[in-house]
């Protein structure tokens, strides 16, 4: 890619209008929607802290389901929502109100597609600033009897705001390269972003040279948003809500209305999409979509990338997370240790549309199927990698610290301890990176669609493609079909490493 921007204008590539206003509306776009994915959260975080209870609790862990919903999925069900034809309209024109309907495509479509995505994130860093707030802080605010917006500024806020950063550093760059979001609901030109951009020069200009600008222009952006990230030292992990229980607060019942009523708000916005997806997913037209030929071919050519691509990440990362490991434990290597903890940084601030659009810049009249799904897993197994380091890395690190001296003692050491102790410690968390990374690779658009054919495709790309061709009734029936693979998926991989399929010595 820079060996191309050398022989081109790069002035004159930054100064056409079009260009300028995609950079623009990409910054924009991201503000926007790290703003008020935040703003949002905020509240809701509040509301689940101060009424902790089964509902309240259910909220935020189902959130992390939402991470491995593919986006394409969601997108459907946000377009059953709130689309022209969607609940929210209808429900307009129904009571009269059609004057005030809601228009989805472009910049509105695009903020309540992140938002849906980003205001779980954002509400998890807020929950968990708040629950580092020592016990003995909300019992001598009881005493005292603080307000409501004094408890707010002198308790919470300050909680609060330790990890606002890291959540909008997360959430921009989540936005910044967003691309099958903008790509079905940024509606023309007027709502483009980069990585859109990228494609479109690519694969109906053949612009080289535009392309790889912007490319360069959103790896350096990604790679400034990363840096600041790990300055934090900052590890996107999984908060636990099992174990936080504060002094129990006797709330008055105008805030226990107002409390109730936010987390309905903000369980029907999550839930309503999903729901929709179902209700239009069950219909008359819903088994002859699924006789089509296509779909299967495009489900098994999912399941296989998926599958291929998850092997590979691990074969890449499990070596250098336990050299990770091994290094801080024994406090030696320091080099080696900061070359490979720089790796997994370095993979992220490239996102998965740039590497895409590389091998396309180099590859794309060599392609054929095998190369084609050969490359997605490449890709993809690239992408997952730092995912994996960054969500394993600590686990393993704690529990090497915990048993590798009894294991010295008692004579255990490499493959007996890998499946004597590694293994059943680390059994539960890995089987949650191994479904996000499946789940994840099988949803995948933002690389297939570059090498996608009509001789090979895979599941995002048949359902772009009937959303593409506005055939709703067979994208809801394909959007549900979808939904329950992602789900099947996850509850067979759950069942697989729950130790039931283990089978127990007997003494």
């Amino acid at each position: 890619m820079i060996t191309q921007s050398v022989v081109i204008n790069i002035y004159k590539i930054l100064s056409n209008q079009y260009v300028l206003h995609v950079i623009l509306f990409t910054l924009w776009q991201s503000i926007l929607s790290t703003f008020f994915s935040i703003i949002i959260a905020i509240p809701v975080g509040i509301a689940i802290f101060e009424k902790k209870n089964k509902f309240s609790l259910f909220l935020i862990d189902f959130s992390y389901i939402l991470q491995v919903i593919p986006a394409l999925v969601i997108v459907f069900g946000i377009i059953a929502v709130f689309g022209n034809n969607g609940m929210i309209n209808s429900v307009l024109e129904l009571i009269g109100l059609e004057q005030y309907s809601f228009q989805l495509y472009g910049l509105s479509g695009i903020l309540i597609a992140h938002i849906y995505f980003n205001l779980p994130l954002a509400t998890r860093f807020v929950y968990q600033g708040l629950s580092n707030i020592p016990n003995n802080y909300i019992s001598q605010s009881q005493v005292l009897g603080l307000r409501f917006l004094d408890n707010f500024k002198l308790i919470y806020w300050p909680f609060i705001v330790s990890e606002l950063p890291k959540a909008a550093i997360l959430i921009f760059v989540m936005c910044f390269t967003s691309f099958a979001i903008i790509l079905t609901l940024g509606g023309g030109p007027k709502a483009t972003t980069i990585g859109v951009a990228i494609y479109q020069f690519l694969m109906f200009n053949f612009d080289f040279g535009s392309a790889t600008i912007l490319g360069i222009i959103q790896v350096i952006v990604c790679s400034l948003a990363i840096y600041i990230l790990n300055r934090k030292k900052t590890i996107v992990k999984e908060y636990s809500t099992k174990r936080i229980y504060k002094t129990k607060q006797k709330l008055s019942f105008i805030k226990s209305f107002l409390i109730y009523c936010i987390l309905f708000i903000f369980g029907l916005f999550i839930f309503l999409p999903i729901l929709a997806v179902i209700i239009d997913g069950c219909n008359a037209n819903f088994f002859k979509s699924l006789s089509q030929s296509g779909l299967w071919l495009s489900l098994m050519n999912s399941l296989i990338i998926g599958i291929s691509s998850t092997i590979l990440s691990f074969s890449i990362s499990i070596p250098i997370i336990f050299s990770l490991a091994n290094f801080k434990y024994h406090n030696k290597y320091k080099m080696g240790y900061l070359l490979l903890n720089t790796f997994p940084t370095l993979i992220m601030a490239i996102p998965s549309i740039i590497i895409a659009a590389c091998l396309f810049i180099n590859l794309y009249q060599y392609t054929n199927i095998f190369l084609t799904m050969f490359l997605v897993i490449i890709v993809n197994a690239i992408i997952m990698t730092p995912f994996i380091i960054n969500f394993l890395s600590e686990p393993i690190y704690l529990t090497q610290l915990e048993v590798t001296k009894l294991c010295q003692t008692l004579g255990i050491s490499g493959w007996r301890k890998l499946l004597l102790i590694d293994w059943l410690s680390l059994r539960e968390v890995i089987s949650k990176v191994i479904s996000f990374c499946i789940i994840f690779s099988f949803g995948d658009l933002s690389v297939i669609i570059f090498f996608g054919s009509q001789d090979f495709k895979t599941l995002p790309l048949y359902l772009y493609e009937l959303l593409g061709s506005y055939d709703i009734r067979s994208a809801g029936n394909i959007s549900l079909f979808y939904l329950s693979s992602c789900v099947l998926i996850y509850i067979f991989i759950k069942f697989i490493f729950s130790g039931k399929l283990c089978f127990k010595s007997k003494t």
